[in-house]
């Protein structure tokens, strides 16, 4: 598999994974990968952040799209 971006460009370069939320194929120039917070929920509607993150890999595109909306603290 081959990176997207790249591949607009006339490039093929081999891909190291895939946008979590459009699942486009990225190569390791073109991908960013970032802290998520893990959360779970408790009786009461309480919700607490867990200690360990998970890491997320994105595209330029989704997270122009996420930083849209500053109350979504997804992206760290």
């Amino acid at each position: 598999m081959h990176c997207y971006e790249c591949s607009i460009a006339g490039k093929q370069t081999p891909a190291v994974g895939l946008c979590h939320h459009c699942s486009v194929a990225l190569c390791g120039e073109h991908a960013s990968v970032k802290s998520l917070n893990v959360t779970a929920l408790y009786p009461v509607v309480k919700t607490v952040v867990l200690p360990l993150k998970a890491r997320e890999m994105l595209c330029s595109v989704c997270i122009a799209a996420l930083a849209q909306d500053r109350s979504v603290r997804r992206i760290a």
